[in-house]
């Protein structure tokens, strides 16, 4: 696939995790800021905060994925006072393929709906806030085979734009995969093949996000 899915070529995601606690009338919210790629992942990442809080009374969580879909779970909390909270912080962050999970353990005292949506949406905010951050292109690995001849003057060409080349093969031809801006894909296929006077084979991957 050459455009990027949604339309999307650049996305702010997490580099790292990031944790929170709060306390509100005895109960208390352990926040997990985490990257998550797929729902396998937060499955995992579910399973590891429960065994951290085996007396916690809800693990609420909310994700973005590349590149739309979001999932809110209120864990049995009172509906939209949870998840939804969680998955706000996470949409003013405008971040894909991250997550956060949310532990309470009831102190007793019952918060009320606009107690949890408060209580819920900082402990999300504050986890995400030491959470590193990264910008993640999309980018297309475009596979060429060139003659020995030109393996020199194109490397220099590919150097020039600042594109990320991976080891090449030499065997009857110099073969190397490099990855391109998946919005800037066209005018370096132009280029490329002016370079070469027509003279390479070329195939493209799939596209993918990739750290800038």
């Amino acid at each position: 696939m050459s455009s990027a899915p949604g339309g999307l070529y650049h996305v702010l995601t997490l580099a790292g995790e990031g944790q929170s606690r709060i306390e509100d009338r005895h109960s208390v919210f352990f926040g997990y800021a985490f990257p998550c790629r797929s729902e396998e992942e937060l499955k995992e990442k579910l399973k590891e905060v429960a065994g951290r809080h085996p007396k916690a009374r809800h693990i609420v969580y909310a994700a973005r994925f590349y590149p739309g879909t979001e999932k809110a779970h209120d864990a049995g909390e009172p509906a939209y006072t949870a998840g939804l909270p969680i998955l706000e912080a996470l949409r003013h962050e405008d971040l894909y393929d991250a997550a956060v999970i949310v532990a309470r353990l009831f102190g007793g005292i019952l918060l009320g709906k606009g107690g949890l949506i408060r209580a819920y949406g900082k402990a999300a905010r504050e986890a995400l806030a030491q959470a590193p951050k990264e910008t993640r292109r999309w980018t297309v690995p475009l596979t060429l085979s060139v003659p020995y001849d030109l393996w020199p003057r194109l490397k220099e060409a590919l150097s020039r734009e600042g594109l990320s080349i991976e080891p090449p093969l030499f065997a009857d031809k110099v073969t190397f995969t490099l990855w391109v801006p998946g919005d800037r894909k066209e005018d370096l296929r132009r280029f490329l093949t002016d370079i070469a006077k027509g003279d390479l084979q070329l195939e493209e991957g799939a596209g993918t996000l990739r750290p800038l």
